[in-house]
């Protein structure tokens, strides 16, 4: 299942400073020039014939964007109506890798465009203007060539401050790439020397310097950093009463040093005997066990989290189950849901009743497997699909 939201020896790699091209007014795929309305279905009852969703985000509960098959398309009511952006054209190669934006305006979106497994270089793009026009700047490679270059997780610290982590592949032993911007993405840095295998995965950052890296090349670990980047060391995560964990989301901070991480934990047989949630005071340093939902022994699921604020956070269990707690951890909620066909592969929950969730099932007349959308106004209770094209 496709989660939304994603070995080398010694690798050296320079600091650059990149410079970026003129602002170039990029066609839309879509024959739609100006950035008209477009309403969105919505049905309690998910149809099998809703347009696939790539990736999605909100910034907050109004403002939100999706990437489907065909467009970037913005949205700042929520997702009742839809107005088209632009797509900087790829010709060839892998297309869209990424993207992310602080607000309604300020975006960054990644893109390679070369059918070369040894191609040298990708582009990272920025917008100002809401997805109307964007810049582009050339971005060197680091550990990743074409060949293993995986998709972009990126860390929106606000509209200057953006990480942005490129995902490594297995011919480099899964080894990151972190790129950092201090100017809105004017200029991009690639961050020191990979001397540590295997750290890759999505991220979270409380500032510019403390971070972490989540799951690792066996999704079983997770990475912290005090200086960018630069260093990188494996940080403990205790288990609640398993052998192993899983680690899949990336660490949400809600200061420049408190943060939480959502874990699976395990038994030897791969199992999930309960889900976690761990939590941080010194940027990702140390973290201490603040929630625990027991599970019987069974195999491991897919599940996702919102952890909203200190104090509140969701796991969703099933299509029609999930587990809220507004204390931290210390007592949780079981409650019952409709109108999610499956359990959500991605949740973003801005605020307390508002939200998103991204649900495989088929689509486009149930020819493919893909990604839906799905909002909900009152804390996940009830869902009504979306569809934005």
């Amino acid at each position: 299942m496709r989660r939304l939201v994603l070995l080398t020896t010694l690798a050296v790699v320079a600091l650059c400073a990149c410079q970026p091209t003129v602002i170039v007014p990029v066609p839309s795929r879509s024959s739609a020039r100006a950035p008209t309305p477009v309403p969105a279905s919505s049905s309690s009852v998910p149809a099998l014939d809703l347009a696939p969703v790539d990736l999605a985000g909100l910034t907050d509960a109004d403002h939100g964007w999706v990437l489907t098959r065909g467009a970037l398309l913005l949205t700042d009511d929520g997702g009742s109506t839809w107005h088209m952006g632009t797509v900087p054209t790829v010709e060839t190669g892998r297309g869209v890798l990424g993207v992310a934006f602080a607000d309604a305006n300020a975006g960054w979106l990644g893109t390679l465009d070369s059918n070369d497994p040894r191609a040298s270089s990708w582009d990272m793009w920025r917008t100002a203007d809401g997805a109307r026009t964007w810049t582009r700047v050339r971005v060197p490679f680091g550990t990743n060539e074409a060949d293993t270059m995986g998709s972009i997780s990126f860390s929106v610290l606000d509209r200057q401050h953006v990480l942005a982590m490129v995902q490594g592949g297995m011919p480099n032993g899964y080894t990151g790439d972190l790129y950092t911007t201090a100017d809105g993405g004017e200029t991009w840095t690639l961050v020191g020397s990979r001397r540590d295998t295997g750290i890759t995965g999505p991220i979270g950052f409380a500032t510019q310097q403390s971070g972490v890296v989540s799951g690792g090349a066996a999704e079983d670990r997770v990475f912290v950093t005090a200086d960018g980047g630069r260093t990188w060391s494996r940080a403990f995560i205790p288990n609640a009463r398993g052998t192993g964990v899983q680690v899949r989301e990336a660490a949400t901070f809600w200061s420049g040093t408190d943060g939480g991480l959502f874990v699976i934990d395990g038994d030897q047989d791969g199992n999930t005997v309960a889900l976690v949630v761990v939590t941080t005071r010194d940027g990702g340093s140390s973290w201490a066990i603040s929630g625990t939902i027991l599970q019987p022994s069974t195999p491991r699921n897919d599940y996702v989290t919102a952890l909203r604020t200190p104090a509140e956070w969701t796991v969703w269990l099933t299509a029609t189950t999930f587990d809220r707690t507004v204390d931290g951890g210390v007592t949780w909620t079981e409650l019952t849901s409709r109108g999610l066909p499956e359990t959500p592969d991605s949740l973003r929950m801005p605020t307390e009743t508002r939200g998103w969730a991204l649900v495989p099932g088929r689509c486009e007349g149930g020819l493919s497997f893909c990604e839906r959308l799905f909002s909900t106004s009152d804390g996940g209770l009830t869902w009504n699909a979306l569809n934005p094209g």
